[in-house]
């Protein structure tokens, strides 16, 4: 997807989490079944000294002792974020066999370990795996080097800390000698040819749970029968519809579970009683797919037509979050993926470009005794700021806006102060659109002031631009010119998604208009400046095209095309360099030749310098190579 932003990309692979390695079995001594273990580093098979299970693990129900069960109730207690923080573990009294080396190696239980990747047990390689490394060392268990620098033998005694996956293979039967690039392979196939293991992909992404104890969502259509089991309702009984007289009174249930005429149905199967589920889907789920059924929203018999996605899809440009980017911007693509895989869809990828922006964030003020506090309770009377409630003093940093925080700006104080249009131009003035940015409250009255001027000199100059939509353009060279620059450049502003620089040069011009107050040619560039200005603040614009004449909406009356003569620059300045290092500038006509840019840089050059190469890049530089005479 190279239309993706890179760091969207980076967080889907980050949660998808594929990792290329081997499940490898390990008998356990007394016990029948085995321990199946997931590793990206089978080559290291040979340096495993003891497995490590996570308390999830259902091995461990049937081994375990009192002080074993004691263990996984205390991590039950615990979140996966103070399982990683911490080193604690049991051991189980049970021993695995290591398949490359016939040892019997003992069977740890350890909170650290988390049935969410992988099989939830580990073959724990201390020497070459920190976090293995340091259990080892906590509970005494052996350490063994089985990767080393060549010539380099390393003491497992004296280890500080696990040491890096580089040199080559050492004390590992047939892998010895060979680099990780080699071993990682050939320890494949040495595992695959023993029917020891086998080579696997694993992945950190999970089932996605789409189930909701919700009244607004789209029913599940399916209905459990006791005899039949769950069975879904046929595609002639679609679309299940939600009931209405609903008790929305909390009861840890589904309030549709409330409802009988809606839980009541016949088994599809067997006719006989079964009860409708009453959970419906998440709204994620129908917000995966919602761009399909825009070519269809009111077809009640298929979900959109092949054909018209034909024509529509994939999505050319599409704008969204990037708080999304392992939900929605996520989802999407799989139930695209879906959709190609059953017929529907035309494509596997939904969106060819996806543009992020940033969060609007603000200064949030914190103290110890009230928590999160409103910038009105923040006293200043002091060299530092504190709270007006307890009077300790208040931390202030920058947050995304959210109620939790109170650094939440209403909208309505700064449109009755300023309007709608200069709140619209601050907040796509405040800075590149996707990145996050910092709200100023004072800072929104630099947009109205601009539109206020605006307003005045649209007043001034309506009799210009009455003129210029009858008679065309006549005026000032220079602020023609300015114009149709300025019309090229926020045009393509626009189509970049440069919102913030296309207000800077709208703000240009009108600062050029009120300089050639009174000149014709302020009649065109107000008649531009109506266009240009519409996207971003619409009101004054509609405003301004009534004013000048125009009749329907601005939106409907097209877009200003920019001249390229009237665009062009008269004259253009060059650099002059010698020797590569710059020595001066020079003014030249716009087109002018080689030879003519020429003669003028040698105005830069002293007398005593013998030029030796002339190097032009027509409107760009002109460098002299010289040498003392």
């Amino acid at each position: 997807m190279p239309g993706w932003p890179e760091a969207v990309k980076e967080q889907q692979r980050h949660w998808l989490g594929r990792s290329d390695g081997a499940s490898i079995r390990f008998e356990v001594k007394g016990a029948r079944g085995t321990v199946e273990v997931f590793t990206t580093r089978p080559d290291t098979l040979w340096g495993a000294t003891f497995l490590v299970l996570a308390p999830e693990h259902p091995f461990v129900a049937e081994i375990a002792n009192d002080e074993v069960k004691a263990y996984v109730r205390e991590a039950s207690r615990k979140s996966a974020i103070e399982r990683q923080a911490g080193k604690t573990g049991v051991f189980t009294g049970r021993y695995a066999v290591n398949p490359a080396t016939g040892e019997q190696i003992p069977i740890w239980v350890a909170d650290y370990v988390l049935m969410g990747y992988g099989t939830g047990a580990i073959m724990a390689v201390p020497a070459h795996d920190q976090r293995d490394f340091e259990f080892a060392r906590q509970f005494g268990l052996e350490i063994r080097v089985v990767i080393e620098p060549p010539g380099h033998p390393i003491d497992p005694a004296k280890m500080t800390a696990a040491v890096p996956h580089e040199g080559v293979a050492v004390r590992s039967g047939p892998l010895d000698g060979l680099p990780p690039e080699k071993a990682i392979p050939a320890a494949v196939r040495w595992l695959e040819e023993k029917d020891l293991g086998k080579g696997e992909i694993a992945w950190r992404i999970r089932d996605w749970l789409v189930s909701r104890q919700r009244y607004w969502g789209t029913p599940i259509p399916v209905v459990h029968c006791a005899k039949c089991g769950a069975v879904p309702v046929p595609e002639k009984d679609l679309p299940v519809v939600l009931p209405k007289g609903v008790d929305f009174t909390p009861t840890g249930k589904s309030p549709l579970a409330s409802v009988p005429s809606f839980v009541k149905a016949a088994c599809p199967k067997c006719g006989g009683k079964a009860e409708r589920e009453t959970d419906t889907l998440d709204t994620f789920t129908d917000s995966s797919w919602y761009f399909f059924r825009y070519l269809a929203p009111r077809d009640e018999k298929k979900l959109f037509d092949r054909k018209d996605a034909e024509r529509w899809f994939p999505i050319d440009q599409y704008i969204g979050g990037i708080e999304h980017a392992r939900g929605h911007l996520l989802y999407c693509r799989f139930l695209t993926m879906f959709l190609k895989d059953i017929g529907l869809s035309p494509v596997e990828e939904p969106v060819e470009r996806l543009f992020t922006q940033g969060m609007i964030c603000k200064v949030a003020y914190r103290c110890e005794e009230h928590k999160w506090i409103h910038e009105r309770d923040v006293l200043r009377d002091g060299p530092e700021p504190k709270c007006r409630h307890c009077g300790r003093v208040v931390t202030a940093r920058v947050y995304k806006m959210s109620k939790t925080k109170k650094n939440v700006t209403s909208p309505t104080e700064h449109l009755e102060e300023v309007g709608v249009d200069a709140s619209r131009l601050y907040t796509l003035f405040i800075g590149p659109p996707e990145i996050d940015a910092e709200w100023n409250d004072d800072a929104v009255r630099g947009p109205f002031k601009f539109l206020c001027r605006l307003w005045e000199s649209a007043h001034r100059g309506r009799e210009h631009v009455l003129a210029y939509r009858s008679g065309g353009a006549s005026g000032d060279r220079d602020l023609r010119r300015k114009t149709h620059q300025t019309i090229a450049a926020v045009t393509a502003d626009l189509e970049g998604f440069g919102f913030n620089t296309a207000i800077a040069r709208l703000m240009e011009l009108g600062n050029a208009i009120r300089e050639k107050d009174g000149d014709p040619a302020t009649g065109e560039a107000l008649w531009a400046m109506a266009f240009l200005l519409a996207p971003q603040a619409p009101h004054i614009a509609e405003e301004l095209h009534a004013l000048f004449g125009g009749t329907g909406s601005i939106f409907k009356a097209g877009w200003p095309t920019a001249d390229p003569a009237v665009a062009a620059e008269d004259s253009i300045e060059i650099p002059v360099q010698i020797n590569g290092k710059l020595r001066g500038r020079v003014t030249v006509p716009a087109g002018a030749s080689e030879d003519e840019i020429k003669r003028a840089a040698r105005a830069v050059l002293e007398p005593q310098l013998a030029v030796v190469k002339e190097i032009v890049v027509p409107g760009r530089l002109v460098n002299f190579v010289v040498k003392n005479k």
